[in-house]
């Protein structure tokens, strides 16, 4: 029976060492003798095989099993979050300084004085004069007007209208 039961669960020395200490009060019985001597047994057993494992092929399952856990999708998934993390840190650095220089560029535009419309407009010139202020003079032609959408303003719906106007300087 005592063989039957140290195959199964009774093979943990803290789970031997339990039932030793609660059968410690009985004095001279077998069952504690040999319960001593199995759990002596057992915990020099783990400690040898701990300290030295007993071939080289021990060692390689163990540090196969270690390698394993290391390797694992769980252990890689965890440890690649703090790179993750960087490296959208640094990237939302860079966007919020690329959003300053955009925002004082669009200031500086904005804020300075209006400059003459030329005659002769280019892609060019719309791409460097962009948020910029222009006037010029001219006569709106009302024969040529636009209803451009159907907007909503305060409740009220209406258009865009877009009325050319005829420069003075052609």
């Amino acid at each position: 029976m005592f063989k039957s039961c140290s195959n199964s669960f009774f093979t943990s020395p803290k789970t031997l060492y339990g039932i030793f200490t609660r059968n410690s009060g009985v004095s001279n019985s077998k069952f504690s003798n040999k319960l001593s001597k199995q759990y002596l047994k057992l915990t020099q057993k783990r400690n040898i095989s701990f300290k030295q494992p007993q071939s080289i092929l021990d060692e390689s399952m163990i540090d196969l099993e270690w390698r394993r856990k290391l390797y694992s999708f769980k252990t890689l998934s965890l440890a690649s979050i703090p790179l993750i993390t960087l490296g959208l840190g640094i990237w939302q650095y860079k966007r919020l300084e690329y959003k300053k220089e955009l925002i004082d560029t669009i200031a500086l535009k904005t804020r300075a004085p209006p400059i003459p419309l030329p005659l002769k407009l280019s892609q060019e010139y719309f791409d460097s004069q962009q948020y910029r202020q222009v006037y010029t003079y001219g006569k709106f032609d009302h024969s040529k007007e636009m209803l451009v959408g159907i907007v909503s303003k305060d409740g009220r719906a209406g258009y865009i209208v877009v009325t050319p106007l005829e420069r003075e300087d052609g």
